[in-house]
């Protein structure tokens, strides 16, 4: 099969800025076309940046079966959208989710409120944009503290930090103005509030027509040191999941109760029902923990990002522990 392999090459430093933190390594791009080639397929590299015509270009005269895309636009709400939509209108098959999903799955609190809808709980939160942040400083959040502040069309962990110099996690009421104007400042298309959730992170992975499971694949825990003077809280954040990746290490399957494996199990299955996700996803979960640091017999969903997560924070509530809370949204791992 002749297969067009669209992607985002990274050339910035992610220690310096976020800006292509979502975009594919050079050893990323060179894996994936290994794996594809290694199949038995005719694999033509194609970096999309640069004007779109360049692309179509391309694709006209490559005539390709399939496009595997891992490629998104370069900003806005929309841009993880961009190229399926622009695929679709082609009438060039490609992997993923289609656009309508990726602009969906972008946007956390639009996934939360869908979600929501099919009986999935998730971490009690709020969305906070420069038009509603005098009201939610006048009226409260309504949250129960400490919560988390993340970017609400951010994947990656972009965003979210847990060090020295701050962290995501706002612990008092009176320090979340200075939060959400800072946030703010930096991410203009609005940010997401939510309680959070003390716990270790669970990630559950999905490969359509893979396995016997519906696609899904086995928990996976992600395991990093634990919380610090310089790291009040054990999260996920943009340095250890870009900068510091060598601080992570990953547990399979992920040590957990039978009973919660299950209910991942089946709250993945309807999330992704739900959302319209297709081909590979990877959905993100928070467990809890109780005060003396033992897992308790629930989780915390979460997405991601994922695009793989879309900006992951641990969502994080104080709602009741053996149930699961969708933390982040669910994110096409390809798209």
């Amino acid at each position: 099969m002749k297969v067009a392999f669209t992607y985002n090459l990274r050339l910035t430093d992610v220690r310096e800025t976020e800006k292509e933190a979502e975009y594919d390594s050079a050893e990323t791009v060179g894996a994936i076309a290994a794996a594809l080639e290694a199949a038995g397929h005719e694999v033509e590299k194609i970096e999309v940046s640069g004007p779109a015509s360049n692309l179509l270009e391309r694709l006209e005269q490559l005539d390709p079966d399939i496009i595997f895309n891992t490629a998104e636009g370069q900003s806005g709400r929309m841009r993880e959208a961009f190229y399926p939509a622009l695929f679709d209108e082609l009438g060039i098959p490609y992997t993923g989710s289609d656009a309508y999903t990726d602009a969906v799955t972008l946007d956390k609190w639009l996934t939360k409120l869908i979600v929501s809808r099919a009986n999935i709980d998730t971490a009690r939160g709020m969305l906070v944009t420069v038009r509603n942040f005098d009201q939610v400083i006048e009226r409260g959040a309504g949250l129960a503290f400490p919560v988390i502040v993340k970017p609400n069309h951010e994947g990656s962990s972009k965003g979210i930090y847990n060090g020295a110099l701050g962290s995501s996690v706002v612990k008092e009421p009176k320090d979340l103005p200075g939060a959400l104007k800072s946030a703010l400042r930096q991410y203009p298309d609005g940010v997401l509030v939510e309680e959070y959730i003390a716990g270790v992170d669970i990630a559950v992975g999905f490969i359509e027509g893979v396995g016997h499971d519906d696609g899904l694949l086995t928990p996976v825990e992600v395991m990093f040191d634990q919380p610090t003077s310089e790291r009040a809280f054990n999260i996920y954040d943009y340095r250890l999941k870009n900068v510091e990746p060598g601080k992570v290490q990953y547990r399979c399957p992920a040590n957990l109760p039978r009973d919660v494996a299950a209910r991942l199990r089946s709250i993945s299955s309807e999330a992704i029902r739900t959302l319209g996700l297709r081909d590979l996803a990877r959905l993100d979960y928070r467990q809890r923990h109780d005060r003396r640091g033992a897992q308790r017999r629930g989780a915390a969903l979460g997405a991601g990002d994922g695009e793989p997560a879309r900006g992951r924070a641990p969502a994080q509530g104080p709602a009741d522990p053996g149930r699961l809370h969708l933390q982040r949204q669910a994110q096409p791992r390809w798209r």
